[in-house]
């Protein structure tokens, strides 16, 4: 079970499909069975199965996520996208508040965005939810109006209006297919370097930036197959033992894991 006293071992939100009779895991457990790892003391990542259950032994049966979001991204409002031009008549907005307060030992700041999802796929897995649009200091409602446009009901007092940009908006078959730069970093922890081994071909124009846990960018490096660092920043001096993070960001946003550097 996970050690009360990292608090990086969290369950993540959840969007479930509600059947009558069904059991989403509520309050002992969620429907997956582990937890998300946002920190470096659980090896290898992510958490073994029964790291988020309340009462331990019982979670067995549950139906699992539709989609699984970041934990404290905390959905909110969530509508159909049909009308809005490139989607299908199945994908879905969700609109992410986001995480209000700090968590203790994690440097997280999740949602503040709206993501959507493909409501129609199937699988054993849950769904990817994809970042539609981002900027906002916690949304709280979407929905697609007659118009074509997608209003975005921000906590912050303003509400936005989302259109394509390209003239005659987007033929009915180029649906927008994002997808997030995702990686592991292999040796973590790591004393002498890593890897950013990805677990789908990088898009062009991606890039891999390491920061500090004050958000100060330590280096850049070459988003060109697998990604060595020697742990060395952008001076060529070796990184103080600590907890780094490592984005990669292209075209369609952005994918983190955390870093443990060993003395």
């Amino acid at each position: 079970s996970a050690d009360s006293t990292n608090n990086c071992w969290l369950a993540p939100d959840e969007v479930n499909k509600v059947g009558a009779g069904k059991d989403y895991g509520f309050p002992n457990c969620y429907g997956v069975g582990d937890c998300v790892d946002l920190g470096p003391l659980c090896v290898p990542t992510p958490c073994g199965p029964g790291d988020c259950e309340l009462v331990p032994g019982t979670c067995n049966g549950e139906n699992r996520p539709k989609v699984l979001l970041d934990p404290h991204s905390a959905p909110t409002g969530i509508t159909g996208a049909a009308g809005f031009p490139g989607f299908r008549v199945n994908d879905v907005f969700v609109a992410l508040f986001g995480q209000g307060e700090a968590v203790p030992g994690c440097d997280t700041d999740f949602g503040h965005t709206v993501v959507w999802f493909d409501g129609a796929a199937k699988g054993n897995q849950p769904t990817p939810a994809h970042v539609f649009a981002s900027g906002f200091q916690s949304p709280i409602d979407v929905a697609v109006s007659p118009d074509g446009a997608l209003y975005v009901a921000d906590f912050a007092g303003t509400v936005y209006r989302i259109i394509p940009t390209e003239v005659g908006g987007v033929a009915d078959g180029d649906r927008p297919t994002p997808r997030l730069p995702a990686f592991a970093l292999q040796p973590n922890p790591a004393r002498s370097g890593t890897v950013v081994r990805w677990l789908s071909a990088p898009a062009p124009g991606t890039v891999v930036t390491v920061y500090d846990l004050a958000g100060r960018q330590v280096t850049e490096l070459p988003a060109t197959g697998d990604v060595s660092w020697d742990l060395r920043d952008a001076a060529g001096r070796r990184v103080a033992a600590g907890v780094y993070l490592v984005r990669a960001t292209d075209a369609s946003g952005g994918f983190s894991r955390k870093l443990l550097v060993a003395p």
